[in-house]
């Protein structure tokens, strides 16, 4: 007898070992990722993975043409003495092209897609919800508005045969 009381006392602990709230398992998950970050960050990398795209982007052309005027100084000799003239050079164009091509990437974060997609379908749950409500008051409100009018109708109808007598 003791070991069947003993029997059922764990199986009603197991039972209520399970009965935890949503809450306070959220609660135990973030202990253990505070415990825990790199092992917890790997999980959502495999829960949550990034989702990339490519898009090639077009190529432009970019030319820059410089154009160079350069003086030198030149050392003239004449009659032993050492003068410097300034002599300008031909101009110089130096023509640079460019190939430029921007091409984008665009990560997506699931994890943020998802508690979206999660907070969409609560907001759209609480307007069905209130949206019901809506509708009840509407019809519980028209139905004491009946009420109200035809109680008023009785009770001119009372004030009037009494008048008449």
């Amino acid at each position: 007898m003791r070991w069947l009381v003993i029997f059922v006392l764990l199986i009603i602990a197991g039972f209520l070992q399970g009965c935890s709230t949503l809450e306070k398992r959220i609660n135990k998950a973030k202990v253990v990722a505070r415990e825990n970050p790199n092992s917890f960050a790997s999980f959502c990398v495999e829960s949550f993975p990034v989702k990339e795209k490519f898009i090639k982007g077009k190529d432009s052309i970019v030319i820059d043409t410089l154009i160079q005027e350069k003086i030198v100084k030149v050392p003239v000799i004449i009659k032993g003495d050492t003068t410097y003239v300034d002599v300008k050079c031909p101009k110089a164009t130096t023509v640079y092209k460019t190939v430029v091509r921007i091409d984008t990437v665009i990560k997506e974060d699931t994890a943020k897609l998802a508690d979206l997609r999660q907070q969409i379908d609560k907001s759209n749950k609480d307007y069905k919800e209130k949206d019901l409500s809506l509708q009840k008051a509407l019809k519980s409100s028209t139905s004491r508005l009946y009420w109200i009018i035809g109680l008023a109708i009785l009770a001119l109808l009372a004030i009037v045969i009494i008048f008449k007598k």
